[in-house]
């Protein structure tokens, strides 16, 4: 079981737990208990300390958070969601985003932000 998920299996929604963000490498593979592939699964950057106009809880989509070039690779399947992060060799991301407050292009500091995943199946599909 994942701690710290939630799961509504009536409504086909899992939402993880938050995860620390990695210098590079995988920060979470984790079980959605959905029973099957997921039919939207959206990772978010979750702001844990003020930086570049963001207050701590707001949350970022990982698809704008990759600021110009893929620096994230997500994804899912009949079993798991799961966040990579490219490999970095410092503590900085290595890739820009617009700062919230002006727009100015400023780096991620990793450590004041972290991952969560929400995920959702559809259960009552038609058979087409």
């Amino acid at each position: 079981m994942n701690r710290g998920a939630f799961r509504n299996a009536t409504r086909g929604e899992f939402v993880s737990k938050s995860y620390a963000l990695p210098g590079g490498g995988v920060v979470a593979n984790v079980t959605h208990g959905l029973g099957g592939v997921p039919d939207r699964c959206e990772w978010r950057l979750v702001c844990l300390a003020s930086e570049a106009g963001f207050s701590i809880g707001d949350e970022v989509l990982v698809s704008v958070a990759n600021g110009g070039h893929q620096a994230f690779t997500a994804g899912a399947n009949n079993t798991n969601v799961f966040l990579v992060l490219e490999k970095s060799s410092s503590g900085t991301a290595n890739f820009s985003w617009a700062s919230k407050t002006d727009g100015t292009m400023t780096s991620m500091t990793l450590s004041k932000w972290a991952a969560r995943c929400y995920a959702y199946r559809n259960h009552y599909k038609a058979n087409l």
